[in-house]
Protein backbone atom coordinates (compact mmCIF):
# COMPACT_ATOMS: atom_id res chain seq x y z
CA UNK A 1 0.00 0.00 0.00
CA UNK A 2 1.28 3.42 -0.91
CA UNK A 3 1.80 5.92 1.91
CA UNK A 4 1.41 8.91 -0.43
CA UNK A 5 -1.79 10.96 -0.46
CA UNK A 6 -3.67 11.23 -3.74
CA UNK A 7 -6.58 13.41 -4.78
CA UNK A 8 -9.19 12.44 -7.34
CA UNK A 9 -8.60 14.40 -10.57
CA UNK A 10 -12.38 14.50 -11.13
CA UNK A 11 -13.92 15.55 -7.79
CA UNK A 12 -10.84 16.43 -5.71
CA UNK A 13 -11.62 14.00 -2.87
CA UNK A 14 -8.82 12.22 -1.01
CA UNK A 15 -8.29 8.73 -2.50
CA UNK A 16 -7.26 5.85 -0.26
CA UNK A 17 -8.64 2.87 -2.25
CA UNK A 18 -5.70 1.18 -3.93
CA UNK A 19 -6.97 -0.90 -6.86
CA UNK A 20 -3.77 -2.23 -8.48
CA UNK A 21 -0.04 -1.61 -8.15
CA UNK A 22 2.86 -2.97 -10.18
CA UNK A 23 6.50 -1.91 -10.08
CA UNK A 24 7.38 -2.47 -13.75
CA UNK A 25 4.81 -2.75 -16.52
CA UNK A 26 5.88 -2.24 -20.14
CA UNK A 27 5.68 1.39 -21.23
CA UNK A 28 4.40 0.28 -24.65
CA UNK A 29 2.33 -2.82 -24.05
CA UNK A 30 1.57 -3.20 -27.77
CA UNK A 31 5.19 -3.07 -28.93
CA UNK A 32 6.28 -6.03 -31.06
CA UNK A 33 9.53 -7.70 -30.04
CA UNK A 34 11.30 -10.29 -32.12
CA UNK A 35 13.58 -11.76 -29.46
CA UNK A 36 13.18 -12.62 -25.80
CA UNK A 37 16.05 -10.27 -24.95
CA UNK A 38 14.32 -7.33 -26.66
CA UNK A 39 11.13 -8.03 -24.72
CA UNK A 40 12.91 -8.34 -21.37
CA UNK A 41 14.80 -5.10 -22.03
CA UNK A 42 11.66 -3.13 -22.89
CA UNK A 43 11.09 0.24 -21.22
CA UNK A 44 8.84 -0.09 -18.20
CA UNK A 45 7.08 2.07 -15.67
CA UNK A 46 5.43 1.64 -12.29
CA UNK A 47 1.66 2.07 -12.03
CA UNK A 48 -0.69 2.66 -9.13
CA UNK A 49 -4.41 2.64 -9.87
CA UNK A 50 -6.38 4.45 -7.19
CA UNK A 51 -10.15 4.52 -6.83
CA UNK A 52 -12.19 7.44 -5.59
CA UNK A 53 -14.84 6.28 -3.15
CA UNK A 54 -16.77 9.55 -3.61
CA UNK A 55 -17.30 9.57 -7.39
CA UNK A 56 -16.05 6.12 -8.47
CA UNK A 57 -13.28 7.36 -10.78
CA UNK A 58 -10.23 5.09 -11.14
CA UNK A 59 -6.92 6.58 -12.28
CA UNK A 60 -3.21 5.85 -12.52
CA UNK A 61 -1.74 8.03 -9.79
CA UNK A 62 1.76 7.59 -11.27
CA UNK A 63 0.86 8.52 -14.84
CA UNK A 64 3.44 10.37 -16.91
CA UNK A 65 3.21 11.02 -20.65
CA UNK A 66 7.03 10.97 -21.05
CA UNK A 67 7.87 8.51 -23.83
CA UNK A 68 4.26 7.40 -24.24
CA UNK A 69 3.84 8.75 -27.75
CA UNK A 70 7.14 7.63 -29.23
CA UNK A 71 6.70 6.04 -32.66
CA UNK A 72 6.62 2.26 -32.26
CA UNK A 73 5.74 -0.80 -34.33
CA UNK A 74 2.82 -2.37 -32.50
CA UNK A 75 0.11 -5.02 -32.61
CA UNK A 76 -3.06 -4.12 -30.73
CA UNK A 77 -5.18 -7.27 -30.93
CA UNK A 78 -4.17 -9.84 -28.32
CA UNK A 79 -7.42 -11.42 -27.21
CA UNK A 80 -6.90 -14.43 -29.49
CA UNK A 81 -4.24 -15.54 -27.00
CA UNK A 82 -5.75 -17.74 -24.26
CA UNK A 83 -3.02 -16.57 -21.87
CA UNK A 84 -3.79 -12.90 -22.48
CA UNK A 85 -7.56 -13.46 -22.29
CA UNK A 86 -7.04 -15.19 -18.94
CA UNK A 87 -4.93 -12.26 -17.75
CA UNK A 88 -7.62 -9.74 -18.81
CA UNK A 89 -10.26 -11.75 -16.96
CA UNK A 90 -8.11 -11.86 -13.81
CA UNK A 91 -7.60 -8.07 -13.91
CA UNK A 92 -11.35 -7.58 -14.38
CA UNK A 93 -12.12 -10.00 -11.50
CA UNK A 94 -9.73 -8.14 -9.23
CA UNK A 95 -11.00 -4.67 -10.20
CA UNK A 96 -14.65 -5.67 -9.73
CA UNK A 97 -13.91 -7.23 -6.34
CA UNK A 98 -12.28 -3.98 -5.19
CA UNK A 99 -14.85 -1.61 -6.69
CA UNK A 100 -17.80 -3.67 -5.47
CA UNK A 101 -20.01 -2.38 -8.29
CA UNK A 102 -21.87 -4.16 -11.05
CA UNK A 103 -23.46 -1.17 -12.72
CA UNK A 104 -22.65 2.38 -13.77
CA UNK A 105 -20.64 4.29 -16.35
CA UNK A 106 -17.09 3.38 -17.28
CA UNK A 107 -14.91 5.80 -19.24
CA UNK A 108 -11.65 4.33 -20.53
CA UNK A 109 -9.27 6.94 -21.87
CA UNK A 110 -6.70 5.28 -24.10
CA UNK A 111 -8.84 2.19 -24.72
CA UNK A 112 -6.70 0.80 -27.57
CA UNK A 113 -8.77 -1.73 -29.49
CA UNK A 114 -11.55 -1.65 -26.88
CA UNK A 115 -11.18 -5.28 -25.79
CA UNK A 116 -10.78 -4.56 -22.06
CA UNK A 117 -13.70 -2.13 -21.92
CA UNK A 118 -15.99 -4.49 -23.84
CA UNK A 119 -15.14 -7.44 -21.57
CA UNK A 120 -15.51 -5.35 -18.41
CA UNK A 121 -18.91 -3.98 -19.42
CA UNK A 122 -20.11 -7.50 -20.27
CA UNK A 123 -19.50 -8.52 -16.64
CA UNK A 124 -22.22 -6.26 -15.27
CA UNK A 125 -24.78 -3.66 -16.15
CA UNK A 126 -22.18 -1.11 -17.26
CA UNK A 127 -22.35 1.58 -19.91
CA UNK A 128 -18.89 1.95 -21.49
CA UNK A 129 -17.28 4.86 -23.31
CA UNK A 130 -13.87 4.27 -24.88
CA UNK A 131 -11.66 7.09 -26.15
CA UNK A 132 -8.49 6.64 -28.20
CA UNK A 133 -6.75 8.29 -31.12
CA UNK A 134 -6.10 4.99 -32.81
CA UNK A 135 -6.55 3.74 -36.37
CA UNK A 136 -7.35 0.28 -34.93
CA UNK A 137 -10.23 1.47 -32.74
CA UNK A 138 -13.46 -0.22 -33.86
CA UNK A 139 -16.02 2.06 -35.49
CA UNK A 140 -18.67 0.47 -33.29
CA UNK A 141 -19.00 -2.16 -30.60
CA UNK A 142 -20.72 -5.53 -30.79
CA UNK A 143 -22.36 -4.50 -27.52
CA UNK A 144 -25.02 -1.78 -27.49
CA UNK A 145 -23.77 -0.72 -24.04
CA UNK A 146 -20.26 0.23 -25.29
CA UNK A 147 -19.41 3.22 -27.51
CA UNK A 148 -16.04 4.13 -28.99
CA UNK A 149 -14.77 7.60 -29.89
CA UNK A 150 -11.71 7.96 -32.14
CA UNK A 151 -10.74 11.30 -30.61
CA UNK A 152 -9.11 12.85 -27.59
CA UNK A 153 -11.19 12.70 -24.42
CA UNK A 154 -12.52 16.11 -23.41
CA UNK A 155 -14.30 16.01 -20.08
CA UNK A 156 -16.29 19.18 -20.76
CA UNK A 157 -17.77 17.66 -23.94
CA UNK A 158 -18.61 14.31 -22.35
CA UNK A 159 -20.70 15.42 -19.37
Amino acid sequence: MSLEAYSCPICGSRCELEIFEHAALPLHNLQKYFTREEAIGASSRSVLFMGCEQCGFVFNARYSSAGMYDAIDYESSRVASPAFSGYLDSVIDFALSRLRRTEGRIVEVGCGSGDFLTRLCARGDFEGFGFDVNANLPACSESASVQFFNEYYRREEFY
